[in-house]
């Protein structure tokens, strides 16, 4: 899906600057790229959650080991500082 509004918002943004198709469609385009970057921001983070499952079908130990790195990456990647 994430593609599918990527591909539709590429689509809007081509058209020349000054037509009037453009400025009818460049509200759809913001939403369709907003919805396309939180498709993309989920489908990523859940590929990462799935990890620890996989890990653990193929070694049960390595389950809870990947379940934690999982949550060290994503702690990294969910705060910033402004420095």
């Amino acid at each position: 899906m994430a593609v599918r509004y990527y591909n539709h918002a590429g689509f809007i943004s081509s058209m020349p600057v000054d037509s009037e198709e453009r400025l009818r469609w460049s509200p759809a385009g913001a939403v369709y790229l907003r919805r396309a970057g939180l498709l993309y921001s989920w489908g990523l983070r859940h590929l990462l959650l799935v990890a620890p499952i996989l890990a653990s079908i193929v070694y049960p130990l390595a389950g809870p080991v990947a379940a934690v790195v999982v949550v060290m990456a994503l702690l990294g990647f969910d705060r910033f500082t402004t420095t």
